[in-house]
């Protein structure tokens, strides 16, 4: 049983309108859409780059003195939630890696299909990400949807909303 539905500062179609996005995410799209295994070489050169960066004698040497310090006189013991997120890190770091196979300009279903009332957009005001007028063109095309837009919020302050959010999603059960 669905109990609600909702998206949670989530990205809107590109559909309305590419001018609404910034130039490194219109960019990173065509080549994700024009040039996929062009794109996988960039983000390949990039990830091997910040590795190179972060492994190098200074910054392990800062990072292992920083490390140090913050462990000076306690136990330093591996938990199971240690180990679950170095797991949940390596499945994750994969994941990322596959290619994605959805449909960039309908965003992998079409909006008169939704049939769920009602659907719960949280969005923020500030979100650069995908900005709030994308998200409003979104609830206007996706039935039965309603926009619950945190003016002061970006995508990276929403968390503390969502809990709030869970709850009223979920408030039929």
């Amino acid at each position: 049983m669905v109990a609600g539905v909702g998206l949670f500062a989530s990205g809107g179609p590109w559909e309305a309108g590419t001018h609404h996005m910034s130039r490194i995410r219109r960019l990173t799209r065509t080549l994700a859409v024009y040039w996929p295994s062009g794109l996988g070489v960039l983000l390949g050169l990039i990830v091997r780059g910040l590795r190179a960066i972060a492994t190098s004698g200074t910054i392990v040497r800062r990072v292992d003195a920083w490390l140090e310090a913050q462990y000076a006189g306690k136990e330093r013991k591996e938990t199971e939630e240690t180990e679950w997120m170095r797991h949940l890190y390596k499945v994750l770091v994969q994941l990322s890696l596959k290619p994605i196979y959805y449909n960039p300009r309908t965003g992998g279903f079409k909006f008169k299909d939704v049939d769920f009332n009602p659907v719960r957009i949280w969005h923020g005001g500030k979100d650069r990400n995908s900005p709030v007028a994308v998200m409003r063109y979104l609830t206007q095309r996706l039935p039965h949807s309603v926009l619950i837009q945190y003016e002061n919020d970006t995508h990276y302050t929403m968390f503390p909303h969502l809990e709030g959010g869970v709850d009223r999603a979920c408030k039929r059960l």
